[in-house]
């Protein structure tokens, strides 16, 4: 069902189960296949979310920061880095300042600019 949502925009109703906790695995699995044409609208979701709950993000840190790690699914490539920083900077957790200051190191622009912006959000 999650997945269907999110094949057919429909970001509210994603965004209520990402914040209520259920949608949190299925969320992860999309993320992890990294398909550019999902991952707007899950970004949108994760944004949406924290209108019903401000730490509704938060169990998404641990497995993305693991994702990140040697060659794990986010590495895949730099726009899947950059959204993930975006995606870290939305989970409010401290827990993903270090990886984020990595990320703001990147060769790549995109990745380093979305990793000092996703540190901004941090500091909020």
């Amino acid at each position: 069902v999650f997945a269907a949502l999110v094949a057919s925009r429909h970001v509210t109703p994603v965004a209520e189960r990402v914040a209520d906790g259920r949608g949190t695995e299925a969320f992860l699995e999309l993320w992890e296949k990294g398909d550019a044409e999902l991952r707007p609208t899950l970004l949108e979701a994760a944004e949406e979310s924290l209108l019903y709950d401000p730490f509704g993000l938060a169990p998404l840190a641990e497995p993305l920061l693991a994702g990140l790690q040697a060659d794990g699914p986010l590495t895949a490539d730099d726009d899947l880095r950059a959204d993930t920083s975006t995606l870290l900077g939305h989970t409010g957790a401290a827990a993903v300042r270090p990886a984020l200051e990595e990320l703001a190191e990147d060769p790549d622009r995109f990745v380093a600019e979305a990793a000092a912006k996703a540190l901004v959000e941090l500091d909020e």
